[in-house]
């Protein structure tokens, strides 16, 4: 038995009655990226202290070793409400840990106008 048509969707229909291109849009969530700089650490127990430390609020990050200073940065990819909290169990967690300034996620940006081609300028000699 195939497990989408176990598990129910949001809506309450089953989860493969409808096509997923044909599912109502759901609203975007604003994302913002918080830099956060530890001290140098193997990968490996970098992720698991974060994990241990944020849980269900961790999202997706970025992961970034210095190689010349003894320093790593983590880059979080949270939803905009998740911000407060998220720096309250990091400040827990991690003392020692500097937050850096918070941006927007590049996606979430509204995407400039696409630029007019070049004009074509013929010179005659």
């Amino acid at each position: 038995m195939l497990l989408h048509r176990i598990f129910r969707d949001e809506e309450g229909a089953d989860a493969g009655a409808v096509c997923s291109c044909a599912r109502r849009a759901r609203p975007a969530v604003p994302g913002v990226v918080l830099p956060v700089r530890l001290a140098r650490e193997p990968a490996l127990r970098v992720r698991q202290r974060l994990h241990a430390a944020l849980g269900p609020l961790l999202g997706t990050y970025r992961l970034s070793v210095d190689a010349v200073r003894p320093v790593c940065t983590v880059y979080l990819h949270l939803r905009e409400a998740d911000i407060g909290e998220c720096m309250d169990r990091l400040m827990a967690a991690l003392p020692m840990a500097e937050f850096g300034r918070i941006g927007r996620v590049a996606h979430d940006l509204p995407r400039p106008a696409e630029p007019s081609p070049p004009k074509v300028l013929h010179v005659r000699a």
